[in-house]
């Protein structure tokens, strides 16, 4: 089980490095930061969004932040599906309005032959949304590496927790998620399909996700922004999605964070890393409003 998966990582933690250690300059660095305020202490992973089972046990790094953290901190609880049914049903359209009244037929077009060359028979269903599109057609390349929902950090980490008896803090939850994403305008949904067509026909995805998940592994920031933005197309639209999907829900996202600095537990905080990296990224807002930051 993924959830008893991390004992291997503590019992390396335990006989190579002291918890004083732990908060230490490391030699190798994650993809996760301490912040520091006059009072508190939390600690910000930055999640990739996708991974596979050779990501556990998980860095001792993060292992070690785990176990000091008296809570665990998820933009949404995405691990009960009944619930995610109840709270997502703008995912898809209702009544009459279907997909083909919001996206161009060439584009819908261009779905179906991608698949139809690949031998494979595929209608686009009528009630998903463009973004659920996009979305569903890259995860379904990514079954193929290995790569499955199962396996995603916030789910590894809440089943954890649970497991320990930690508690689960929702800093945006799942109606929220939804609505940045229903706010995409129509032009962006569109760019999204054609970005997740072009990048599947060319066969660059599966090489642009395996780059980007070992970018992550290495704490390489500089990296996996560049693997990071190859996943979308490269001009105008492009960029005004990019900037939409990674500015979605900052402004919630820092209050939670500083509302924990103010407080007295330490945290382990799951956000999405290309909300943590870049320029106006919370890693940089963390900065300049005083706070110490330190990649560990």
């Amino acid at each position: 089980m993924l959830q008893r998966r991390w004992m291997q990582g503590v019992v390396l933690w335990a006989l190579t490095m002291t918890m004083t250690a732990a908060l230490a300059e490391p030699t190798t660095k994650t993809f996760m930061w301490e912040v520091a305020s006059p009072t508190n202490t939390v600690y910000l992973l930055g999640t990739p969004g996708v991974a596979s089972s050779d990501f556990y046990p998980m860095n001792p790094w993060i292992e070690a932040a785990y176990m000091r953290a008296t809570r665990v901190a998820v933009t949404a609880d995405l691990s009960d599906n009944e619930r995610f049914s109840r709270e997502a049903t703008d995912v898809y359209y209702h009544g009459t309005d279907s997909i083909d009244q919001h996206l161009s037929a060439a584009v819908l077009r261009s779905v179906e032959d991608l698949y139809a060359g690949r031998g494979e028979s595929f209608k686009v269903p009528p009630s998903i949304k463009p973004y659920v599109l996009a979305t569903s057609m890259q995860n379904h390349e990514l079954v193929q590496l290995g790569i499955s929902p199962e396996y995603d950090v916030p789910f590894y980490m809440v089943a954890r927790a649970r497991a320990d008896n930690k508690p689960v803090q929702e800093m945006v939850g799942i109606k929220g998620e939804v609505a940045a994403l229903e706010a995409l305008t129509p032009d962006m949904q569109e760019t999204w399909v054609r970005s997740a067509v072009a990048n599947l026909a060319s066969g660059k995805y599966k090489d642009t996700i395996t780059s980007l998940l070992s970018c992550w592994k290495e704490g390489n920031v500089a990296c996996y922004s560049q693997m990071e933005r190859l996943t979308l197309e490269a001009g105008e639209k492009g960029e005004a999605l990019h900037h939409a999907l990674v500015s979605s829900n900052r402004t919630k996202l820092m209050s939670a964070i500083e509302a924990q600095l103010a407080g007295g537990e330490v945290q382990l905080v799951l956000i999405p890393a290309n909300q943590l990296v870049g320029e106006g990224g919370l890693l940089e807002t963390l900065k300049t409003r005083g706070y110490r930051v330190q990649q560990l």
